[in-house]
């Protein structure tokens, strides 16, 4: 493993991929560690419904949302306890998402579902293991990224109090990683 990179991400569920996968494209080099034997995380497991608004599949259905209505939603969903600078980020930045994911080959079913809190069908359905294993396809050819599984992150490094690196452990080795 090597221990000097731009960028360390830690995880490769579908946040650690897209995260490694951007960072990447930016002209990263990127060492993406993973603590199980293959990628995915809890993201394999996970429902598989992405909430989205304003998308292609939604007007192909005749379906009009936005991003206001998916913040409006989300805001009332939780009580208006969440954080709404946190829902405004997610809210405007959402579609952009859902274009990064389909760009990259991630497919949706054909229509949005409607899931209890949503005010229209927003709920994009995607295979969690097939959307993995096309970000982890395209993570492991990417030239800039090194992909290390079985890799635990044990610790943060720290210099002048801001994160420097992370101290790895595999295979009953531990290597600092800056």
């Amino acid at each position: 493993m090597k221990t000097e990179t731009d960028i360390i991400v830690v995880g490769a569920g579908a946040a650690g991929l897209a995260a490694a996968l951007t960072a990447a494209d930016m002209g990263a080099e990127v060492l993406l560690l993973e603590k199980s034997t293959a990628p995915g995380g809890s993201s394999r497991i996970c429902g598989g419904l992405l909430a989205f608004a304003g998308t292609d599949l939604q007007k192909a259905h005749g379906i009009e949302d936005s991003s206001e209505l998916l913040y409006q939603d989300l805001r009332e969903v939780g009580r208006e306890q969440n954080d709404p600078a946190i829902v405004r980020a997610y809210t405007d930045h959402q579609l952009e998402t859902y274009r990064w994911l389909c760009d990259h080959g991630v497919r949706f079913s054909p229509r949005p579902d409607a899931s209890s809190g949503q005010s229209v069908p927003r709920c994009h359905v995607i295979d969690p293991d097939a959307m993995i294993n096309v970000l982890a396809g395209h993570a492991e050819r990417h030239p800039r990224i090194t992909v290390v599984t079985e890799a635990s992150a044990k610790r943060v490094i720290r210099r002048d109090g801001r994160a420097a690196g992370v101290r790895v452990v595999q295979s009953e080795t531990t290597t600092d990683v800056t």
